[in-house]
């Protein structure tokens, strides 16, 4: 059982590791399409400073799902107790 579980967080890091990389990637489109970082976009956007374009709720959309990857990966890869 051991292994089962090994192999399956291995396959849960390889899958988050490329979409964590696809996602910085949009991330990277938007933010040269529209010359401002995502952080910086996030603030002004869930400001309401920012209109209703579609690519905003993509870029949203986006950001939200690397920065939950990112948190799970970073826990898949913390020692467990």
């Amino acid at each position: 059982m051991h292994g089962a579980l090994a192999s399956a967080v291995k396959r849960e890091e390889a899958i988050g590791s490329f979409l964590v990389s696809r996602y910085k990637e949009k991330l990277m489109v938007f933010e040269k399409k529209y010359k401002i970082g995502t952080d910086a976009f996030l603030k002004k956007f869930e400001g309401g400073e920012l209109g209703d374009s579609e690519d905003f709720f993509e870029w949203f959309a986006v950001a939200q799902a690397e920065k939950h990857w990112s948190s799970k990966m970073k826990e898949l890869k913390e020692p467990s107790s």
